[in-house]
C-alpha cells in the first residue's frame, strides 16, 4: 500500500507527485521524486516505504528489505511498514526471521486478517504472493500439487456460485485450492465468492494469488482491481485494472471499474476517459453513461452530463439513480420543474430512495415551498433517519418558519450523529433567531465552546451570544444599574457579590476573549469593572480567587482587543497613569510586582509600550497573567520583527495611497483572535460552481488556481481563510500598512501555512510586478481609492483571461446613515485620533436617543478604535451604486456571476424576480435594493469573470 502524509512543506509537495506519477505508471519519474525526499531527508518513511514496493515489484527483495527496516524505524507506529517488511522477508525466503519479527509485532498489538494471512503464508507449503511481487515462490513438494482440476469440477463449483449457493461453492472452492493448490481457479473462485458476501479482506489473498498463477487472465485482473478498491486500496487497484486492460484493451467491464475508482479518487478527466472508452465499446452501456454523467456533473459540464443521463435512461427507464442523477444537475442549471419531475420519477421506482426525497426538498425550499420542503424532509428522515445532511436542511426550514426551537432540536440531533462544520454554523444560525428566555444550560455550553473553538467568524458568532449573556438575572440588573450610574468617577460601583457572579459566567469571560463587546449596555458595565480593576490594583488588593483572575486577565484581553476604545475620566486615566509609570519603575529596579497590578495596567494600554516590559516575560506567572502577556508583550514583538521581513513591490507615491497608508499603519484593521473553521477544501472551479451552480460561464479556464491575489488583504483573516479553502493556490497578499501585514504574517505562520506571500504594494503599482492571476479578491479596498474605477482597471489588466475576480464596494443607498453620521461628526470637529474617537463615540452613544442613530451602533465596526476609524472617520470614501457597476460592467465585457449575500435575502430577490434565476441583472437588484435599502449594509460583494479573449 502507498502511504501519504505529511512532513516539509516541499517533501510532502514531491511525495504527492511521486505518488501520483507512480499510481499512474510511471515507476521511473515516481522512483526519482522519491530518491530526491531522501537526498534531504534520508530517514522520510514514506518515501522509503514506497521504494520499498517498488523494489519488491521489481523482485529486488534484499533492496526492498532495507528500504522498510528504514521505514520502520522511522515511523514504527505505522502498521503497513510492518506488514511490508514481514511479506519483503518472505518473499526473500527468510521465514525465521519473518517469523520472529511477525510474533514481536503481534506483542506490539499489531493484528488482523492481513496478519493472519502473513502466518499462513510463513508456514504454508506454496507460498502465496504478496501484493508487492510479480512471480509466485514455491517449493517442489512432487507430482501431486501440479495436478489441473477436472472440467466437471471446475463447472460444478461455478454452477453452485451461479446458483447463489455461496456457503457449498467456498466449502467446494477450499477443497480445490487443497488439492489443486498451484492451479488458478480454486484460487479465482474463492476470491470471488468472498467478494460477492462482501468479505473483501478474506478476498485479497485468493485473488493475489489467482493473479500470480494465471498472470495472462484479464478477468482475474479486473476481479483483483474490484477487491483492492473496496478495501480502500485504490492505486493498486487502478494496477490491476490495467493489467487487465493491457491483456484485454476491449474489456469493457475494466475501462467501466477503472472510471469508478478514478472518480472516486478525484481524477475526474481520467475518470471521464475510462467511461467514454467503456461506451466506445458498448453505446448501451447504461451504468456507464449513468457514471459518465455523474463524472461531468462534478467537472461543471452540466449540459453535458444531463445528455448522459438521459442516454441511460433512454436504455433503461427504471433506472432510479440515472433519474436522481438527473434531478441534480437540472436543479443547478436552474430548471426546478424538471429536477421536480426527475425526483418523482426516481421516487415512483423506488419509494425509499432518501437521497431523492432529500433533493426534492432542496429544490422546494429554494422556490420557498416551505411546507412541501418540509414533507420531503421528513419523508428522507424515515427513510434514512441518521443522514446529517437532511437534518442538517431541515433545520433551516424550520428557523426560516420562525421555529428556532424545532430547528435546534433538529440540529442537535445532526450534531450528536456527528458534528460537522456545516451543523455547527447552523446551530449558530437558530440560536440567533431563539429568544434568550428559552435558552437552556446547555445552549449556552455549547455558545461556549462556538466561540473558544471556534464554530465560525467570532465576531459575528458574538453578536449572538451577547444577547443570550445578558440576558441573565444578575447581568441584567448589573445593566440597569451600569444605565443609571452618574459620569464615570474612581468610586466603586461593582460590590464583591456581583463580581463572584460576573467572575463564574463562562459565556461572559469567553466573549471577552474573543471578539470586542459589540454592545452599549456591557461596555458601559465593562467599562465600571475596569475601573473596579485599576482601583484593586492600586489598593493592592488580593484577588479572592483564580476565578477573579482569570475574568480580570479576560477583561484586560477585551481592552487590547477592541484598542481601549473604552471610555475614561480624567481622573481614572490618571490614575492608570501613575500605575503604568509605578510598574515600569518597579522593572527598571527589578522589583517583584503584583499579578493585579500588570493586568490593570493592560486595561488601559498595551503592554509592549512599557519600557522594559520584556522582564515580565521571564519571571513566573499564574496562567491568567501568561495570557495577556503573550497577547500584547510576545505577539507584537514577533510582529515588528516581521516587518523586517516583507517583500515590498514597487513605490507607494500616490497621495491618496500614502494616506490610506497612514491611518492603517496606525490602526491595522481588522484585529482578530481566530479564524473560522476552514470547511471542505476545494480548487477555483469548485468553489466557483458551488456558488453559483446555476450561473453559465465560460468554463475552460475554471480549473486549479496557480495564483491568487488578494488586493487589500489587512490583517489577513481573510487570505488564511481562503489558503485553507483553496487547493493547490499560491496566494498574494499585499496591503499598503506593514503592521497589518506584520499581524497577518505573524497568524498565518502560528497556523503552518505555507501558500502565502505577503508584499507591501499599491495595487495602483501591482501591474509592474508581471505576475498574472486566475482569481482576484479585494474586498473594502476600491472604495477607499482617489479613483476606485482606476483601481478596478488596474486588477482587471493583471487578471488572466478567464479569471475570476470578488469585490466589496459600499453600496450608496446603504450607508445613508454612516453619511449622516460623517456629517455630524464633521459638524463637531472631530479629529481621527484614539482620544477623538472615544469622545465622539460617548456623545453618539448618548445621543442615539434622540438622533436615532442605532443602525450605526448595531454595527460590529463601532466598538474597536480601529474598526470605528474605518467606519466613520475615513480619511478617503466612496460610496458606488448598482447602475455605475453595471456599466463598468458592460464596458469592459465582463461577465457578472453573481452577488455573495444571506440565503433568505436571494431567495426573497428570486421571489420577487422569478424571471432571473440566476439573480444576476442588476437593473432589478437595483429596484430590490430601493425597496430594501440595508440589504448591502455590509458592501456590495459580488463576483466577475474576465473574457477569455
Amino acid at each position: 500500500m502507498i502511504k501519504q502524509s505529511s512532513s516539509t512543506p516541499n517533501a510532502t509537495q514531491i511525495l504527492q507527485s511521486a505518488v501520483q506519477k507512480h499510481q499512474a505508471g510511471d515507476v521511473g519519474t515516481a522512483q526519482a521524486l522519491y530518491l530526491s525526499i531522501l537526498q534531504s531527508q534520508p530517514d522520510h518513511p514514506e518515501a522509503n516505504h514506497n521504494l520499498g514496493v517498488l523494489a519488491l515489484q521489481d523482485n529486488q527483495h534484499q533492496i526492498s528489505l532495507a528500504y522498510f527496516m528504514t521505514a520502520l524505524n522511522a515511523d514504527p507506529a505505522q502498521r503497513q511498514y510492518w506488514i511490508s517488511y514481514i511479506d519483503a522477508l518472505i518473499l526473500a525466503d527468510l521465514r525465521e526471521e519473518a517469523q520472529s519479527i511477525l510474533t514481536f509485532a503481534r506483542q506490539q498489538g499489531l493484528q488482523g486478517n492481513e496478519v493472519d494471512a502473513l502466518d499462513a503464508r510463513i508456514n504454508q507449503a506454496v507460498e502465496l504472493p504478496s501484493p508487492h511481487t510479480s512471480r509466485l515462490t514455491s517449493k517442489k513438494t512432487g507430482a501431486k500439487k501440479l495436478k489441473t482440476p477436472s472440467t466437471q469440477e471446475i463447472n460444478s463449483l461455478v454452477s453452485l456460485f451461479s446458483s447463489g449457493n455461496f456457503t457449498e461453492a467456498e466449502n467446494r472452492a477450499r477443497s480445490m485450492t487443497e488439492h489443486y493448490p498451484a492451479h488458478w481457479v480454486g484460487w479465482k473462485m474463492l476470491g470471488v465468492i468472498f467478494q460477492q458476501q462482501g468479505k473483501n479482506s478474506e478476498a485479497l489473498m485468493p485473488a493475489l494469488t489467482a493473479s500470480k498463477l494465471s498472470p495472462n487472465d484479464a478477468e482475474t485482473h479486473n476481479n483483483l482491481g474490484i477487491i483492492l478498491d473496496s478495501l480502500g486500496r485504490p492505486t493498486e487497484a487502478c494496477v490491476s485494472y490495467r493489467k487487465a486492460l493491457t491483456l484485454n484493451p476491449n474489456y469493457i467491464q475494466a475501462h467501466s471499474n477503472l472510471g469508478a475508482t478514478l472518480q472516486k479518487s478525484g481524477h475526474m478527466k481520467e475518470a471521464a476517459t475510462s467511461y467514454q472508452k467503456a461506451l466506445a465499446l458498448n453505446p448501451g452501456y447504461a451504468k456507464a453513461h449513468n457514471n459518465l454523467g455523474a463524472v461531468l456533473s462534478e467537472m461543471g459540464e452540466f449540459q453535458l452530463a444531463a445528455a448522459s443521463f438521459k442516454r441511460a435512461l433512454h436504455i433503461q427507464p427504471d433506472n432510479a439513480q440515472a433519474h436522481y442523477n438527473l434531478s441534480i444537475v437540472q436543479k443547478k442549471m436552474g430548471a426546478a420543474s424538471d429536477a421536480i419531475d426527475s425526483c418523482r420519477a426516481a421516487l415512483q421506482i423506488n419509494p425509499d430512495d432518501a437521497d431523492a426525497h432529500y433533493n426534492m426538498g432542496t429544490i422546494l425550499f429554494d422556490l420557498n415551498h416551505l411546507s412541501e420542503a418540509e414533507a420531503a424532509f421528513r419523508q428522507a428522515l424515515r427513510c434514512q433517519p441518521e443522514s446529517t445532511d437532511t437534518l442538517n436542511h431541515l433545520a433551516l426550514l424550520l428557523n426560516a418558519q420562525k421555529n428556532p426551537i424545532a430547528a435546534l432540536e433538529v440540529i442537535s440531533r445532526s450534531l450528536k450523529i456527528q458534528e460537522t462544520i456545516e451543523a455547527k454554523s447552523i446551530y449558530i444560525t437558530c440560536v440567533k433567531d431563539l429568544p434568550p428566555s428559552q435558552a437552556d444550560a446547555t445552549i449556552r455550553a455549547n455558545l461556549v465552546r462556538a466561540l473558544t473553538e471556534p464554530w465560525g467568524n467570532t465576531s459575528e458568532m458574538a453578536m449572538v451570544c451577547i444577547r443570550h449573556a445578558k440576558y441573565t438575572r444578575y447581568l441584567s440588573n448589573l445593566i440597569v444599574r451600569a444605565k443609571n450610574a452618574e459620569a464615570l468617577s474612581i468610586v466603586r460601583r461593582i460590590d464583591s457579590e456581583d463580581l463572584a457572579a460576573l467572575e463564574k459566567d463562562s459565556l461572559l469571560t469567553a466573549l471577552l476573549c474573543s471578539a470586542p463587546i459589540c454592545d452599549t449596555d456591557l461596555e458601559r458595565l465593562m467599562t465600571l469593572v475596569r475601573r473596579d480593576l485599576l482601583t484593586a490594583a492600586v489598593e493592592m488588593t488580593t484577588p479572592s480567587s483564580d476565578d477573579t483572575l482569570r475574568f480580570y486577565s479576560a477583561l484586560a484581553r477585551q481592552c487590547f482587543i477592541n484598542e481601549y476604545v473604552f471610555s475614561y475620566s480624567d481622573a481614572e486615566i490618571q490614575t492608570a497613569q501613575r500605575l503604568r509609570a509605578s510598574l515600569a519603575e518597579s522593572l527598571k529596579e527589578n522589583i517583584p510586582t503584583d499579578a493585579l497590578c500588570i493586568l490593570a495596567v493592560a486595561a488601559y494600554f498595551p503592554l509592549h509600550t512599557i519600557d522594559g516590559n520584556s522582564q515580565l516575560l521571564n519571571r513566573c506567572w499564574p496562567v491568567e497573567v501568561c495570557a495577556v502577556l503573550i497577547q500584547q508583550i510576545q505577539e507584537p514583538k514577533v510582529e515588528l520583527q516581521l516587518r523586517n521581513t516583507l517583500a515590498k513591490l514597487g513605490r507607494i507615491e500616490n497621495t491618496v495611497s500614502l494616506q490610506v497608508q497612514n491611518q492603517y499603519e496606525e490602526n491595522p484593521y481588522p484585529r482578530w483572535i481566530k479564524v473560522p473553521p476552514p470547511g471542505d477544501e476545494k480548487n477555483i472551479k469548485q468553489a466557483i460552481l458551488q456558488k453559483f451552480p446555476q450561473t453559465h460561464f465560460s468554463r475552460q479556464k475554471a480549473n486549479s488556481a496557480d495564483r491568487i491575489l488578494i488586493a487589500g488583504c489587512g490583517t489577513g483573516q481573510h487570505s488564511i481563510s481562503l489558503a485553507q479553502r483553496t487547493r493547490d493556490a499560491q496566494i498574494l497578499a499585499i496591503d499598503l500598512s506593514t503592521s497589518s501585514l506584520a499581524y497577518a504574517k505573524r497568524k498565518t505562520l502560528e497556523l503552518g501555512i505555507s501558500s502565502i506571500e505577503y508584499a507591501q504594494a499599491d495595487l495602483l503599482e501591482i501591474a509592474h510586478d508581471k505576475r498574472r492571476f486566475e482569481m482576484i479578491q479585494s474586498s473594502g479596498v476600491l472604495h477607499h481609492m482617489k479613483d476606485p474605477w482606476a483601481g478596478w482597471q488596474a486588477l482587471l489588466t493583471v487578471l488572466k483571461p478567464g479569471g475570476f475576480m470578488k469585490l466589496g464596494l459600499y453600496s450608496e443607498l446603504a450607508r445613508t446613515d454612516v453619511v449622516r453620521i460623517r456629517d455630524f461628526i464633521a459638524q463637531q470637529g472631530y479629529g481621527s485620533t484614539a482620544d477623538e474617537i472615544r469622545r465622539c463615540r460617548q456623545e453618539l452613544i448618548n445621543i442615539n436617543e434622540q438622533e436615532n442613530f442605532g443602525a450605526i451602533l448595531n454595527s460590529p465596526d463601532f466598538y474597536s478604535i480601529s474598526a470605528c476609524r474605518d467606519l466613520l472617520f475615513h480619511v478617503q470614501e466612496h460610496r458606488m451604486t448598482l447602475s455605475g457597476i453595471g456599466a463598468f460592467i458592460r464596458s469592459n465585457k465582463l461577465k457578472f456571476l453573481g452577488f455573495e449575500i444571506d440565503s433568505e435575502v436571494l431567495r426573497a430577490y428570486k421571489q420577487r424576480f422569478p424571471n432571473d434565476p440566476e439573480a444576476i441583472h442588476l437593473e432589478q437588484w437595483h429596484i430590490f435594493e430601493t425597496e430594501n435599502p440595508h440589504i448591502f449594509a455590509s458592501m456590495y460583494q459580488f463576483w466577475i469573470q474576465k473574457p477569455e479573449h
